[in-house]
């Protein structure tokens, strides 16, 4: 079963459920269609539009630059002529982002940008609407009562990634065990010592600790799936990578997807590891042409750019990830039919840009 999926569509179907408009959507257990989803995106870019162009100095600037009448969105093609948000206009300003007075704002999360870091701002109601997610995607891949998920993250202050995933792997009703980037020996002995059936950490990090315990008989330690999160650089994961780390622990690997920009949880893989399903209740996402910015089709390789949907603290229009992948549509293996999206295969630096 793809709790991932499930959670998507009750998401959905709960925000249309709040909107005068909803009699245009589907109510009780009707399945959530491909149209309701696209309905469902207008709707919210429409929304969201109005919301920042009224909150935002940065975004109030760039629409009257463009000639962006926040009213005029309403069809995709309008929202396209929506100039792109660059990482660069980010850097130093987060403030002229922020759409809701400081006395709200919960937690902060540093990214490392193209000249310096990025600083993106949160509310702890959409850290909560995050864990949600996060357990939703664990739950996908089988994170159940009596399970233990060992946190391979580095340790942050209150409310950091390791924290969100412990909270999310509590939901499941799994039990959560934070090592960070030890040592091998350390990370073999916690899950020697709590019986750790799911790891999760960084791409490099994980990566790194394989390559040490290769031939070392880690495949008997019961471990039923590794899942390596990439997002904020580019670091590989392909066939050869995957073959390796099941091989070494013994359990089935999962590309993860999440930015600190986007929101950490954007997208992953299910059992099947037929590409990353993406969390379209909270994400619209485009993939252009990195150079010149025209909008690609889905299976076509380009920019993955987001739009955050349900995001009320700093929101993000058209934000050029840098990141290249296609989106993949149909059914997965697993049965689910949201969109997907390929693993990114390498990032754009725009380095010096003004």
């Amino acid at each position: 079963m793809n709790f991932l999926e499930e959670w998507i569509h009750s998401a959905i179907k709960q925000s249309l459920g709040e909107s005068a408009a909803s009699g245009n959507f589907p109510t009780g257990n009707r399945k959530i269609m491909r149209e309701d989803i696209e309905r469902y995106h207008l709707q919210k870019l429409s929304e969201l539009v109005k919301y920042i162009a009224a909150r935002s100095p940065f975004y109030r600037r760039l629409f009257a630059k463009a000639d962006v009448n926040p009213g005029d969105i309403k069809s995709f093609e309008d929202f396209s002529k929506i100039p792109f948000t660059e990482p660069r206009n980010i850097i130093g300003k987060p403030h002229l982002f922020c759409c809701l007075p400081q006395s709200q704002i919960f937690r902060g999360f540093s990214a490392e940008g193209t000249l310096d870091s990025i600083r993106v701002f949160y509310t702890k109601d959409e850290l909560d609407r995050i864990v949600a997610s996060i357990a939703a995607a664990l739950g996908t891949l089988g994170l159940r009562k009596g399970d233990v998920l060992q946190i391979m993250f580095s340790p942050e202050a209150e409310w950091g990634c390791d924290y969100l995933v412990s909270r999310a792997a509590e939901i499941c009703g799994a039990r959560a065990v934070v090592t960070g980037h030890g040592l091998l020996e350390e990370q073999v002995d916690k899950m020697v010592e709590h019986g750790t059936t799911m790891l999760i950490g960084s791409n490099p990090y994980i990566y790194a600790i394989t390559g040490l315990a290769e031939g070392r008989g880690l495949d008997r330690l019961g471990i039923r799936s590794v899942i390596l999160s990439r997002g904020c650089s580019y670091f590989p994961f392909d066939e050869s990578i995957r073959e390796e780390v099941e091989r070494v622990w013994g359990g089935k690997a999962y590309d993860h997807y999440g930015t600190i920009e986007t929101g950490l949880a954007v997208a992953i893989e299910c059992p099947a590891q037929d590409g990353l399903h993406i969390n379209e209740a909270d994400f619209f996402i485009e993939v252009v042409d990195p150079e010149t910015g025209e909008a690609l089709e889905p299976g076509e390789e380009g920019e993955l750019v987001f739009t955050t949907l349900n995001r009320r603290c700093m929101p993000l229009l058209r934000y050029r990830s840098g990141d290249i992948s296609r989106l993949i549509k149909g059914r997965c293996g697993c049965g689910a039919e949201m969109l997907r999206m390929e693993g990114v295969k390498r990032k754009i630096l725009r380095i010096g840009e003004e």
